[in-house]
């Protein structure tokens, strides 16, 4: 039998244990931010090919998927304060582009509206800090997307989507998928489509590893949660 002492001290090993199990938990809430590239239309009216055919219709369809390794809310403050810079400065300012989304609040990077010379400063932004960058990319192929995907939107993105996260399931903790707006293909629907297909890979490759990890997938304006 054991003594008091060793009682007491096998108490207070064991409250350190969960105390430091409950600070690991806490801790264990994961970011990643995903955007895409291209689009996943393959007709157009009349169930009518286009692609490579028609102008604006990718040929190829991209998820990207970004990890930040420092705190966020520093890098947040950091690119505030980059737009306020653009906003104030002499020659950009003036820039139809910035002023209109000025005039709608304030000014933010998106690519597509940039000017080179707003792009070059982000890129070097961009350069400064300590991240990891994924991505998968789907051919738009007709016979693999009606056979694979059955001629579906949601099944394709759904598809390019759970490659990303197969092999985040066993993290534990939370894993929050951050996305800048809701389009067709984020609904409801293809995020359950996606965790299925994500599931099913995973325990394909590693079946001896649980899945622990709570997946959150979050809009600006809307949050859908997996448990």
């Amino acid at each position: 039998m054991r003594s008091g002492q060793q009682r007491k001290r096998a108490g207070r090993n064991g409250a350190k244990r969960e105390i430091d199990m409950s600070t690991k938990l806490a801790l264990e809430t994961y970011h990643r931010f995903w955007d895409e590239a291209g689009d996943t239309t393959f007709f157009g009216k009349g169930k009518t090919p286009i692609i490579g055919v028609q102008n604006g219709v990718s040929l190829c369809f991209m998820l990207g998927m970004v990890k930040f390794k420092k705190p966020l809310e520093p890098i947040r403050q950091k690119v505030v304060a980059l737009q306020q810079e653009i906003e104030q400065d002499e020659y950009l300012s003036g820039i139809p582009s910035i002023q209109k989304k000025k005039q709608r609040g304030g000014f933010f990077f998106h690519a597509t509206d940039d000017v080179p010379e707003v792009r070059s400063t982000f890129f070097k932004f961009i350069k400064t800090l300590d991240f990891s960058f994924e991505a998968v990319v789907g051919r738009k192929i007709y016979t693999l997307f009606a056979n694979k995907h059955n001629g579906s939107d949601t099944e394709f993105y759904a598809d390019l989507l759970s490659h990303l996260l197969k092999n985040k399931l066993q993290l534990g903790g939370e894993l929050i998928l951050n996305i800048a707006e809701r389009s067709n293909t984020t609904k409801h629907k293809t995020f359950q489509t996606t965790l299925e297909k994500a599931t099913q890979r995973h325990l394909l490759k590693k079946p001896e590893k649980m899945i622990e990890t709570k997946v959150v997938l979050m809009f600006r304006t809307i949050i859908l949660s997996h448990f």
